[in-house]
């Protein structure tokens, strides 16, 4: 048998994949997510309001076994913003933020990597 594409994986993955289901909902466990935050610059603090601008990068990681394919033998990105959005990602967010907002140039600025094993990495600026 010949070893199919990264297109045809990700058409075969994402046949009954449900974007709504958690990657553990199957064992009803929480999904264990280890995020980093990377600071790329810190703007100077205003002392009446205590206000301050940070430019951060996000990582996420967590194992989606429904993404585990015998043929990836090398980390997958997805760049088209259709096959993001066609996967679950955490939902984030910063309790004590006064505003947020992710970077969008033409396109979001994230990054989706699927590792051998169903390993993702989800990356956000």
């Amino acid at each position: 048998a010949s070893r199919m594409t990264d297109l045809q994986i990700l058409d075969r993955l994402l046949t009954k994949y449900d974007r709504r289901a958690t990657p553990s909902n199957h064992w009803n466990n929480a999904t264990v997510v280890d995020c980093e935050l990377y600071i790329r610059s810190f703007g100077s603090i205003n002392p009446y309001s205590m206000d301050y601008d940070v430019d951060l990068y996000l990582r996420q990681t967590w194992v989606d076994q429904r993404l585990n394919h015998a043929d990836i033998d090398q980390p997958l990105d997805l760049n088209d913003p259709n096959l993001v959005k066609a996967i679950w990602k955490p939902e984030v967010y910063f309790p004590n933020a006064k505003n947020a907002e992710f970077q969008f140039v033409t396109v979001p600025n994230v990054l989706v990597r699927i590792n051998p094993e169903g390993k993702i990495l989800y990356m956000l600026r």
